[in-house]
C-alpha cells in the first residue's frame, strides 16, 4: 500500500484493479529485461553435458556426510544407508 500511499479503497474492485495494475506494470518492466537477455542467449547443447562429479558418501547416525570438505545434510530416511552424490 505503499504504493498508492493508502489503505483504503471504496470497495473490493478497487482494490483487485489496484493489484491487477501493479501486477502488469512489474510484469511489463520485467518483460523489457528479458527481451534483452534473451537476444544474448545461445542455444541449448544437443545433448546434457556431464557438469557434475559422482561422489560415495556414507551418511552418518545424526544425518550428515561430508563431500569435498563440505558438510551436508539429509533427511532421515537416508540415514546410515550409502548415498551416491552429484556434486557440481
Amino acid at each position: 500500500m505503499l504504493l498508492r500511499g493508502t489503505r483504503e479503497f471504496a470497495d473490493l474492485s478497487a482494490y483487485e484493479q489496484f493489484v491487477a495494475d501493479t501486477v502488469r506494470r512489474l510484469n511489463a518492466r520485467c518483460a523489457r529485461a528479458w527481451e534483452g537477455e534473451r537476444a544474448s542467449l545461445k542455444p541449448l547443447p544437443a545433448r546434457r553435458t556431464t557438469d557434475f562429479e559422482e561422489l560415495d558418501a556414507r551418511v552418518s547416525k545424526f544425518g550428515v556426510f561430508t563431500a569435498k570438505s563440505a558438510t551436508y545434510s539429509v533427511t532421515t530416511h537416508a540415514l546410515r544407508r550409502s548415498r551416491r552424490k552429484w556434486l557440481s
